[in-house]
């Protein structure tokens, strides 16, 4: 099959899918399908492009293909304004509808007419809201004073005496009914993920928020909703009540499986409900393609004991349990999905399963949770700061890992998609790809190629059929002859750690004693990739050098390095910098008159 890149200049570049001046291939060129008629590729031009071309948004900034891979949805930009295209293949249907506010941080089909479009937050684990008033705490005045009442039988008495006899008899029943009534106090155990979730019918272009039309209080979704077997999705939400009711959290999580269209739903009964709550805190659910539930877990706000539950003979029963210390940080396990073997949970846990001293390093890793309570070794070859898993889309279960360093790599246990991952990175010679998604039939790949005169590019592969489709580039408006090459490096520390990192030539002037600029990432725990960044090409593009160094303590490399930067910020990691420096000026690449450090 040819080279993308070959690809890319038969093709009109996709590009905006939204203005009425932008118009759709028509499919009666020859030549693969082009989803979108849109930005012509900008030609060659003697002098740098103005440098706000670089600063631009990406063009695509999420993008998401169907499970049989026969539509593409993706959030784009025109004229500031954040826009929903929908494209299906083969018969060129297509929308473009406008996005309120916000940001869209992933998107995902819950089917064939309906795309989630998720915005996402990190928030506190626990049973209030992080920073939460009294009302999440403590009951009111006016509680307290009719649960007295109530307690004496008499609305409307006056206060007893200290001396009378019944009068305290009724004091201590009113305490016990208010210890029994009165909410728990907030209780935090780690932090998770929120997602305000629309569902947007790409027929239609209407939209409805999930969550909203579900219970008797708005709800946001933790994580987004899964597709199910019977075609609803499901998932927990977090019920956000502005106060507690009884002796029940204010924030209460619930499983629910929901309509795509009009956003109702029902409960899905886990075999506990809220009498199975009592001191009891249920936050997170795992199930399997059916809907049928595995695994959740559970957090007792009285004992401070966090458990794992997995589902025996129709009861749940706990398999893992911890207290949680907050003066020793506790770590709670997650459940992260379901293993290879379609019966245990996947989840991710500190590599000392909680008994970590207080203030030592932690390293988080995967493993397997059998239902008698035993715990695999760690899943991934790195560890989870570096590693992420990788789900077989036929299954749902675990099919491997990808590492994310200068270049992503891929470690799949399943044949086929191994086989199918190496044809995906063999199908752009000479550019780093990473896959996006695959289809459900393993005949599809979604990735992302870049590199070259490529500053990223999106393209559906049909192996099968031989074919690509070009979904659309990130950075259009950029000439190709002002693209700047990156090459990966590797330099020797002063101390003799080996330090892998960037490297961006200008397109001009020639490679030799170039003015420098060293450009570390934050972090420090981080890392640079080879792919177009903004900054550094904008750089390159007036004549200048640009270093970005993985430095000691970037993830990517293993545990060990990242440890090797503890402590060293100002110190071993300035110095690793330093030693980059010195070896382009040894090669004769840089003029060690003309450095500067920027970040």
């Amino acid at each position: 099959m040819q080279s993308l890149r070959c690809a890319l200049l038969a093709m009109t570049a996709a590009a905006a899918l939204m203005s009425a001046g932008t118009s759709l291939a028509d499919g009666s060129e020859p030549g693969p399908e082009v989803v979108v008629r849109g930005l012509k590729r900008t030609k060659p031009v003697d002098v740098p492009p103005a440098l706000d071309l670089y600063a631009r948004m990406p063009r695509i900034e999420q993008i998401a293909v169907s499970p049989d891979a026969s539509r593409v949805a993706f959030v784009t930009r025109q004229d500031d304004v954040r826009m929903l295209a929908y494209y299906r293949f083969g018969d060129g249907a297509k929308g473009v509808f406008k996005l309120d506010g916000g940001d869209v941080s992933a998107l995902a089909w819950a089917d064939d007419t309906h795309v989630l479009a998720s915005d996402s937050r990190i928030a506190v684990r626990g049973t209030c809201e992080a920073g939460g008033g009294p009302s999440s705490t403590q009951m009111s005045t006016r509680d307290l004073a009719q649960v007295a009442t109530a307690a004496r039988g008499t609305p409307g008495s006056p206060t007893a005496s200290a001396g009378d006899p019944a009068a305290a008899a009724d004091q201590a029943a009113a305490k016990n009914l208010l210890d029994a009534l009165r909410p728990p106090r907030c209780a935090f155990f780690g932090v998770r993920g929120e997602n305000a979730v629309t569902s947007v019918n790409v027929l239609t272009g209407k939209g409805v928020s999930i969550g909203n039309h579900i219970g008797d209080a708005p709800s946001l979704a933790l994580g987004i909703p899964s597709r199910v077997a019977t075609g609803q999705l499901q998932g927990p939400f977090l019920e956000m009540r502005a106060q507690s009711v009884g002796n029940q959290p204010a924030q209460r999580v619930y499983l629910w499986t929901v309509d795509s269209e009009t956003g109702s739903g029902h409960l899905v009964d886990d075999g506990g409900g809220d009498l199975d709550r009592e001191n009891r805190y249920v936050d997170d659910w795992l199930f399997d393609r059916d809907g049928t539930l595995i695994a959740r877990t559970v957090y007792d706000f009285q004992s401070r004991i966090y458990r794992i539950e997995m589902k025996t003979g129709g009861k749940w029963k706990p398999v893992l349990s911890r207290e949680i210390l907050v003066a020793d940080n506790t770590f709670a396990p997650f459940l992260i999905g379901l293993s290879s073997d379609g019966k245990s949970p996947v989840i991710l846990d500190t590599a000392t399963h909680g008994k970590d001293a207080s203030g030592a390093e932690r390293r988080f890793h995967y493993y397997r949770l059998g239902s008698d309570g035993s715990l695999s070794e760690q899943l991934e070859k790195g560890d989870a700061s570096e590693d992420r898993p990788i789900f077989d889309p036929r299954t749902g279960r675990l099919a491997g890992f990808a590492r994310d360093a200068e270049e992503t790599a891929y470690d799949l246990a399943d044949p086929d998609l191994h086989a199918l991952y190496q044809k995906a990175e063999a199908a752009a010679p000479g550019q780093t790809v990473a896959v996006q998604s695959v289809s459900e039939d393993l005949r599809k790949v979604l990735i992302r190629a870049t590199g070259g005169e490529d500053t990223g590019s999106y393209h559906l592969i049909d192996f099968d059929a031989g074919k690509a489709v070009i979904i659309g580039e990130d950075f259009p408006q950029v000439p190709t002859n002002w693209i700047a090459v990156q090459e990966p490096v590797t330099y020797k520390a002063r101390d003799g750690l080996d330090i892998t990192g960037i490297l961006t030539i200008p397109p001009k002037p020639a490679l030799k004693n170039l003015p420098l600029i060293v450009l570390p990432h934050d972090g420090p725990q981080g890392h640079d990739a080879l792919g177009f960044d903004w900054l550094a090409q904008a750089l390159a593009s007036r004549g200048y050098l640009v270093l970005q160094a993985n430095y000691r303590g970037s993830d990517g490399h293993g545990a060990d390095f990242v440890s090797a930067g503890y402590g060293e910020w100002g110190g071993k990691i300035l110095a690793d910098l330093k030693d980059g420096v010195d070896d382009l000026v040894r090669q004769g690449l840089a003029d060690p008159g003309r450095v500067c450090m920027i970040g």
